[in-house]
Order: structure tokens, then sequence, then C-alpha cells
């Protein structure tokens, strides 16, 4: 009977000790860890543009109404990040009525000043559905006429042939190119191919 009491204590005390270590661990998680709440949220809200207390209790259900919409669309894995990132900005601009009109003028032009902060330099690349988007001018395992720039090193112009394509530097795409003469690849542009 004592060693069943003894296991029965020794298996209570362990349970309670795991218990109180996961709570502490949850307490003391850091804050990137951390999903953000409604409340988090008005608390970071509040402390940028000094919200009085009353402007706190009308904001906690606006954000609380947010947070489960933002959440669901941060956690379906069907949509990209784009997407993700435009049903988001769809779900602020549709609660910022409601928000701006607690906000004194003076709190709008603190809030307006830290969103252009934000979109000036965004996490992701801005979504711009107007631009066109051509596609590369050369296939893999074209043969294209490649002339060297006329500054920095000197390199053979000639045939060669498209290896891989390659991202744009902004004005141009990019290819990596190689000739049957060579060892090695080049990376080149294609303002600086021609079709063989």
């Amino acid at each position: 009977m004592k060693n069943r009491i003894y296991l029965f204590t020794a298996a209570l005390c362990s349970a309670a000790f795991a218990l109180m270590a996961s709570t502490s661990y949850a307490q003391k998680a850091p804050t990137y860890a951390q999903k953000p709440t409604a409340i988090s949220k008005a608390e970071a809200i509040s402390q940028q543009l000094n919200l009085t207390p009353q402007q706190k209790v009308k904001i906690l259900p606006i954000l609380r109404d947010e947070a489960p919409k933002v959440q669901a669309i941060k956690n379906d894995n069907s949509l990209t990040r784009m997407q993700k990132a435009q049903q988001v900005r769809v779900i602020h601009q549709q609660t910022d009525p409601q928000m701006k009109a607690i906000l004194t003028p003076s709190m709008k032009a603190i809030a307006a000043e830290a969103t252009m902060i934000r979109t000036i330099s965004p996490p992701m690349q801005p979504i711009a559905p107007d631009v066109p988007v051509y596609p590369h001018k050369y296939r893999v395992g074209e043969v294209v006429y490649y002339t060297s720039p006329s500054f920095g090193r000197a390199a053979a112009t000639g045939s060669y042939t498209v290896i891989k394509l390659l991202p744009s530097d902004g004005d141009d795409y990019q290819y990596r190119i190689k000739s049957s003469g060579e060892a090695f690849e080049r990376v080149a542009k294609e303002s600086q191919l021609d079709r063989a």
C-alpha cells in the first residue's frame, strides 16, 4: 500500500512540475515567437498614437473582429505570399474607416506617416498588375551571338549556347551562356545577345 501511495505521489509531482515548466515557457516565449493578438495590437497602436483609454476600448472590438480573418488568410496554404498580402490589405482597408472614425486629426496624421514608412520599404515587392511582364527573348539550348561590353574585361565575342534563364537585373533579363571553346559559363544581359 505504501508503494502505491509513493508511486501516486511521485507521478502527481512529476505532472505538476511538467505543467509548471510548460506554462512558464509559454509565458517567457520571445515576442517574435508569439502570435499577435487583438490586445497586443491594440497596445502597440495605443503606444504609437498615444490613445486615450476610451479610444482603446473602441478599437479593441474592431481588432478582435479583424484578427481571425487575418489569421485564416495567413494559415491558407493554397495562397501565395502575394495573394495573402493582397487579401490582408483588403481586410485592413475594410476596417480603416472604423479606425479613423475613432482617431483625432493629429493621430490620423501620425498613422498616415507610419503607413507611408511601411509602404516605402515593404517586406515584399509591391504588386504592379498594370505593368506587363515580358518573357525572356531566348530559350535554353538556343544558340546566340554574344557581343562583349566595351568596358571592363574583354570577353570572347561569338556564338554561345543559352544554359539557363536568369531573372532581370532591373534593366534587362540575364542569361547564363557557354561557348564550346571555353571551359566556363558567362552571365550576359539580353541586350548583349542577338540571334545567331
